[in-house]
Formats: structure tokens, sequence, C-alpha cells
């Protein structure tokens, strides 16, 4: 219930104060919001918690018509939790704790479906920071793990815009993709040995999975 008052919140203040025309023209503005989570409980024989949430603000600004310059930070964290009831695996549980930072600069091109709905596509440079950290459980026995990673690469990116009103837009990003290069370092903290890795990813994901919103700004 606290997740669906803040979410309502966030669309009367988006909602609010609108006074200038938004469009998709040579010289406009806008500012950005997207935001997402997921909070689920699965029980069976092994016990599942996820909690997660990710906040995405963006700025853009058209260099000509239906296409803009867009920079972007997003951060995420997500909260998993797995435990196993049968008694061979000696009551063994995992724990993480992952936190992501993303940070993106590129263009962003609309291409129009219908007079208010447009397909989006934005590519351009990404940076990328990950911080996992792992604890096991196992016949009283705890270990720990921190695992750091940096990417630096290419990205791209398919959504949708809908424009209920000239000033503001509803938007969902549906497919993203990833070529970039690793800069990754792993240590176990029972351990004094550190594990460091480099080499190139390619990564493509979709975000239907969980709910997202996106609300744009036009000035």
């Amino acid at each position: 219930m606290k997740k669906i008052f803040i979410f309502i919140l966030a669309i009367g203040f988006c909602l609010a104060g609108f006074q200038s025309l938004g469009q998709v023209s040579q010289g406009t503005q806008s500012a950005g919001l997207t935001f997402s989570w997921e909070d689920r409980d699965i029980v069976g024989e092994r016990n599942n918690t996820v909690d997660n949430f990710r906040i995405s603000p963006s700025y853009a600004y058209f260099i000509k018509d239906k296409l803009s310059i867009i920079g972007e930070v997003s951060y995420y964290k997500r909260n998993t939790g797995s435990s196993y009831s049968d008694q061979s695996l000696n009551g063994l549980a995992f724990e993480y704790e992952i936190k992501e930072v993303d940070v993106f600069m590129g263009l962003r091109r609309y291409i129009e479906v219908q007079p208010k709905l447009f397909l989006t596509g934005t590519y351009g440079l990404n940076y990328h920071w990950n911080e996992t950290y792992v604890e096991q459980m196992q016949q009283g026995d705890r270990s720990n793990s921190l695992q750091t990673a940096r990417n630096v690469g290419l990205f791209g990116n398919l959504g949708l815009a809908y424009f209920p009103h000239e000033k503001f837009s509803f938007e969902l990003i549906f497919l993203d993709a990833r070529f970039f290069r690793i800069y990754n370092k792993r240590r176990f903290y029972n351990e004094s040995n550190t594990t460091k890795y480099q080499g190139w990813g390619f990564e493509l994901a979709g975000f239907l999975n969980q709910p997202s919103l996106g609300l744009r700004y036009f000035f």
C-alpha cells in the first residue's frame, strides 16, 4: 500500500503546474523520471524473496525535429534471499545485495506510429558500476564475498512514448542492448587475495517482467 501511495503521489507532482507546450521539435527541452520496482516472496522447496528498486532522472534537448541529445543517471538496488527446506542441504541459505549506477549520454530518435504514439530509439555511450555482496550460511558456517565491476561501452535501447497531452509523455523501454569493456574485481572476506578480470561483454535484455513507468515533461 505504501508503494502505491508513493506511485500516485509521484504522478501528482509530475502532472501539477505544467505551464508550457511540449513537443518533439527543434529547441524543445524535456526532463524525465523513470522508476521500477518488484517485491515478491516465493515459498516452496527454495524460499525466495526479491526486492528491487530503480530510479532514473534524465534531461534531453532537441537538436532537430524528433531527434534529441539525452543524458541519464540511474540508481538500482536489489535484495535477494534464498533458503532451502531440504534437510540434506543442512540449512543452506544465501543473501545477495546488489547496487548499480548507470550513466549514459546519447541520441534519441522519435518515430511517429500514431499522432500520440512514438517508437523511440536511443544509442550512445554508457558507464556502469556494480557492487555485489553475497553471504552464504551452511551448518552454522558463514562466508562472504564482495565483487565490484566497472563497464564502459556502447548501448542502445528501444521503447514507446505516448503523449496523452502535449506537455508530457509516458515512456516504456522494452529492449536494451550493451557492448562494453569489463573491469571486474572480486574479494572474499575470509581470504586476503583479490581476483581481477578484464574483458569484453555483450548484453541483450527486455524489461517487461517488472512494473515500470517513465514520465517526461516537455518545455
